[in-house]
């Protein structure tokens, strides 16, 4: 299976290793549970994102060098790390003339401001980054701010207008399954600047039979009122009693039991009322109503369309034998489903895969990054896409691969340029994120974050990829991106 997208929308930190969970009172309403942490959210104001700079309007931005050693945040559950090699050169990225130039050295400083006093990035806003010692904002100025103090993990949430947060359970009464681990996380909501700390999804208890219930694949609705999430229930010995799929909205604090899914499979929003999932063999999407609960099936790989468009992309790879949902893109009137297509390779030691976009009976795939390249996607404003590859094995971190940008109204990927220095110190792409207007899109390397223009959609139309002129150069801060926020 290839490697699921890092949307701005979704928590991938609650999808990977299957917790322990419990069996009884998984249907029905739950009522919403007090914490003495709770705190009463505070009105956002949200500034609009900034259109791209005449040229040489732009200061010169000022990014702080990582620390020797540095770790690099897993995709998957909270605490989940690997060590990435970190430089010590200070970068200054300048934006001039459509080009982005990198220069400088320097040792580390202690750059720290207030949050609402953050310098914004070309196209609007500010730029998340976490590592093992916390969150924080980075500005164009290179300063940056801490945000989600006590919190082992922070998303964006809502198209970058809000975050959701997570840390161990402070429940007492969701017991452990081994020393030194967490039974499950807490959910908090709370705007960018860190403030309206609100506890929106508790752990649940252990039940007296031992068996555990926890919360995965938590994700927040395009519009950012309601929680999808799995409530998972396993017995002592690991064996799941039942995988549901739940809704909470973030309002009113009710919940919703929308019905069984399959241990293991994944769902995606696909707008504000609809959430798309896998069927039990993999080989189906069904279409969820929130509101009603109703269910119809959405694709499945008998399709011609979907068969035709695989087998362009990935020729002599014979017919899928699975489908995943990615998300959607919510920029057209009717929104644009990313999937995920594999097919076993014929030696059996990889897979073939291909990301294809469904719009109404078009199928488009795509197949970055040559033959069993595995690929992420990460949805950006106005049909914006980002395609990551490597050929690194599922689970290991990606020494080598490559970005690429598309559009869902265009047919052809623009691979992103680099200086080489990301295969020297860094590694393969592990994130992406689009400024709000969608100019500029960043890309992280381990830890040493790209920034580059997007190109056009005619463009990518007519297949021509990034002019020559545009150059993606690497600035080394050793922090993974998490999103890049509205302000």
């Amino acid at each position: 299976m290839g490697l699921r997208g890092v949307g701005l929308n979704r928590v991938d930190a609650a999808r990977t290793p299957w917790l322990r969970g419990d069996s009884n009172a998984w249907h029905g309403h739950i009522q919403a549970e007090d914490d003495d942490q709770e705190i009463e959210p505070s009105a956002e104001d949200v500034a609009a994102a900034a259109g791209t700079p005449r040229a040489g309007s732009v200061s010169p931005l000022q990014l702080p060098a990582p620390p020797q050693g540095s770790f690099v945040a897993d995709r998957g559950r909270p605490g989940a790390r690997w060590l990435g090699a970190a430089a010590s050169a200070l970068a200054v990225v300048a934006v001039s003339g459509g080009i982005v130039a990198v220069a400088g050295q320097g040792a580390r400083p202690a750059h720290r401001t207030r949050i609402d006093g953050m310098v914004a990035f070309p196209g609007g806003g500010r730029i998340l980054l976490s590592d093992a010692e916390g969150q924080e904002w980075l500005g164009a100025d290179g300063k940056t701010a801490a945000v989600g103090a006590g919190f082992t993990g922070v998303s964006l949430a809502d198209h970058g207008r809000s975050l959701l947060a997570w840390r161990p359970t402070r429940n007492p009464d969701a017991i452990p399954p081994c020393a030194g681990c967490s039974a499950d996380v807490d959910y908090y909501a709370l705007t960018l600047n860190g403030t309206g700390r609100r506890l929106v999804l508790r752990a649940e208890p252990t039940t007296k039979r031992g068996n555990q219930v926890t919360h995965l694949d938590v994700q927040v609705s395009p519009g950012g009122s309601t929680l999808g999430y799995i409530r998972r229930v396993d017995r002592p010995s690991g064996r799941a009693l039942s995988s549901q799929l739940w809704t909470l909205n973030l309002a009113t604090g009710a919940r919703a039991d929308l019905g069984p899914l399959p241990s293991g499979a994944l769902f995606a929003w696909q707008d504000s009322s609809t959430i798309v999932a896998q069927s039990r063999d993999l080989r189906s999407l069904v279409s969820i109503n929130v509101r009603t609960g109703g269910r119809s099936q959405l694709i499945s790989l008998s399709s011609p369309a979907l068969v035709r468009a695989f087998e362009r992309a990935r020729p002599g790879a014979g017919r899928p034998t699975s489908i995943t949902p990615l998300g959607a893109s919510q920029a057209a009137a009717r929104p644009v489903l990313a999937v995920d297509l594999t097919a076993p390779a014929r030696n059996g030691t990889a897979i073939n895969d291909a990301i294809a976009l469904l719009t109404g009976a078009s199928v488009t795939a795509y197949a970055a990054g040559g033959p069993r390249a595995y690929q992420s996607l990460t949805w950006g404003p106005d049909g914006y896409f980002a395609i990551l590859t490597t050929t690194s094995p599922s689970g290991c971190p990606p020494l080598n691969g490559a970005a690429y940008v598309g559009n869902s109204r265009a047919r052809h990927l623009a691979r992103v340029p680099i200086t080489g220095k990301n295969l020297i110190v860094g590694g393969g792409p592990v994130g992406a994120a689009f400024s709000p207007s969608g100019r500029y899109l960043a890309v992280d390397y381990q830890g040493l974050v790209t920034f580059t223009l997007t190109p056009t959609i005619s463009s990518l139309t007519a297949g021509t990829g990034y002019p020559a002129h545009l150059r993606a150069t690497t600035s080394d801060y050793g922090k993974a991106l998490q999103g890049w926020a509205r302000r």
